[in-house]
């Protein structure tokens, strides 16, 4: 899970080990399916084993379609998916449990001079404003 600790604002990133004799397909690669506070992620892996050594690189497969989540515990399901024929049923082959915290508050921005200078502005034109309209009533 990436980041480590996300909270209800942050999109969160899943990472997978992948060399060696597995590897993640280019297309299809991965879709998830969320369920209440389950995650089931199915990867679509390829094994590819070429005789006795096997040849796909090491490295790190991110799947990044899962945006924020409301705070709450999760529980992510890796399942594994052969894009082969015949079909094989899929396998789950790794499920971690995480948690969402609730994001800190964002700061109120201060007004700088120019921020103050336009409100106070705007200020004054509206009560300028309000006052010309209960001159023209009062005229009437």
């Amino acid at each position: 899970i990436d980041p480590p600790n996300p909270d209800s604002r942050t999109d969160i990133d899943i990472l997978i080990g992948v060399g060696d004799c597995h590897g993640v397909l280019v297309y299809p690669a991965a879709y998830h399916v969320l369920s209440g506070n389950n995650i089931d992620l199915y990867v679509y892996f390829t094994e590819s084993v070429f005789g006795v050594d096997c040849n796909v690189p090491r490295g790190v497969y991110y799947y990044k379609n899962i945006n924020s989540l409301p705070p709450g515990e999760y529980t992510l399901n890796l399942i594994k998916k052969q894009d082969v024929t015949p079909p094989v049923p899929d396998e789950l082959i790794y499920s971690i449990r995480f948690s969402v915290s609730r994001a800190p508050a964002l700061p109120v921005p201060l007004l700088n001079g120019w921020g103050l200078a336009v409100l106070v502005l705007s200020l004054l034109l509206m009560g300028g404003w309000w006052y010309r309209r209960l001159q023209v009533r009062d005229e009437v």
